[in-house]
This record gives C-alpha cells, sequence and structure tokens, in this order.
C-alpha cells in the first residue's frame, strides 16, 4: 500500500489544522489549508467535446465465422445469407455465436443468433448502436 502512495504524483493536497487552548482541553474550529492543487493544469484540456466515440462492434456470421458487422437482424455474411435464404428455417441450428464468434454447437440460428450466456451484453450494445 505505501508503494501506491510513493510511486504516486500528487495532484491536490490540503492539511486540516485544529488550534487547542488552556493546555489542549479546549479546541477551536477546524482550519483547512490547500498545499497543492494541479488539479486545473491537468484537465485543463478536457471538455465534453473529447468523449471518444464508440466504433462499430464487430459481430460474427453464425454459419462462417467470418467477421462481419455486429447487427443481430443480420447475422449471416452475405454468401452464408444466400445459403440460408433458399430454405429460410429460422431455427435452423448454426455454428458460431454472432456476438462473441465461439463455437455454437448448434445453440444459434438466424431467430436466436447470440448465446444465451453473451445475451444481456449483446442487447445493450445493439442499443448504443440503434439497429
Amino acid at each position: 500500500m505505501f508503494r501506491v502512495l510513493n510511486d504516486s504524483e500528487l495532484v491536490n493536497g490540503h492539511v486540516t489544522n485544529q488550534e487547542t487552548s488552556f493546555f489542549g482541553l479546549f479546541k477551536s474550529k477546524k482550519t483547512r489549508n490547500v498545499e497543492h492543487d494541479d488539479t486545473n493544469e491537468i484537465y485543463r484540456n478536457i471538455s465534453s467535446s473529447s468523449k471518444p466515440q464508440r466504433k462499430p462492434q464487430s459481430g460474427f456470421c453464425i454459419r462462417t465465422g467470418v467477421q462481419i458487422p455486429f447487427n443481430i437482424k443480420v447475422p449471416f455474411s452475405k454468401p452464408a445469407y444466400e445459403s440460408w435464404s433458399k430454405w429460410k428455417n429460422k431455427d435452423f441450428k448454426e455454428k458460431y455465436c454472432h456476438f462473441s464468434g465461439e463455437h455454437s454447437n448448434g445453440e444459434t440460428s438466424f431467430a436466436k443468433p447470440v448465446l444465451a450466456k453473451n445475451f444481456a451484453v449483446a442487447m445493450r450494445i445493439q442499443k448504443d448502436l440503434h439497429l
């Protein structure tokens, strides 16, 4: 713990003083004095417009596993979609998770392109991407 304190750079430091009188029996009001403050220097160039922009999330084709844009409504690469569209079986068991790209062992399909364990995170990303 002390190593963290010793290796850290002081940004803002203050000292709290409390005066006593009559041999320490009576204590006066505490005063707080700032001895070091670099917060303005450090945060000077930060503004709300400098927020990093989220890059579109990549997804994976549920049939081939190739990387494609993440969109739960379009979980196939173009060639895989063309193959799937011949039968259009929404419950046909596929091989990969659209969100993680991991093998799904038949637990994914056009109707459910994301593994259950990844579903909550995938829905948040889908919502963030406004798809």
